[in-house]
Parts: structure tokens; C-alpha cells; sequence
């Protein structure tokens, strides 16, 4: 589920960056991101016939190691 992959990226950005953001807190009641974006319709994509029919090799088997490889790449200086 789409909530599934912002919180798992949310995480990811977390650890790597911590104490660079400021914990948001909704003391008003409103959602955070993850929650607004996690009640959108849900479309998922197979990738089976994308790589059967034109031989295309993924560079990452899941959202997770790519996410993974995005956050890595970035530098904190």
C-alpha cells in the first residue's frame, strides 16, 4: 500500500538525516502526509510484462532497496 512505502521512505529519511528535521507534531487534529496520501485509490503496477515483453532488467527488485539506493547517494554535508 501507498501509506506502506511513504512511511518507509519517511523512516529511511529519518535515520539518515537525524536531528537535521524537526518532529512535526498535528497538535490541531490534522493529518500528517503519510496518513492523506494512504486514503488515495490504490493502483498498483506488475512489472512482469514489462520485462517479458521488451527484456527490461529492473535495477532494484522492490521499492525498498531502491529507496534504500536513493537515500545512500544523497551526501550531508
Amino acid at each position: 500500500p501507498r501509506e506502506e512505502v511513504f512511511e518507509y521512505a519517511e523512516d529511511l529519511v529519518k535515520t539518515k538525516f537525524a536531528g537535521c528535521f524537526q518532529e512535526d507534531k498535528y497538535p490541531d487534529g490534522t493529518e500528517s502526509t503519510v496518513q492523506r496520501v494512504g486514503r488515495r485509490d490504490e493502483k498498483r503496477v506488475l512489472n512482469s510484462r514489462l520485462k517479458q515483453e521488451l527484456g527490461i532488467k529492473l535495477l532494484h527488485p522492490s521499492y525498498k532497496s531502491g529507496l534504500r539506493s536513493i537515500i545512500e547517494q544523497i551526501d550531508v554535508d
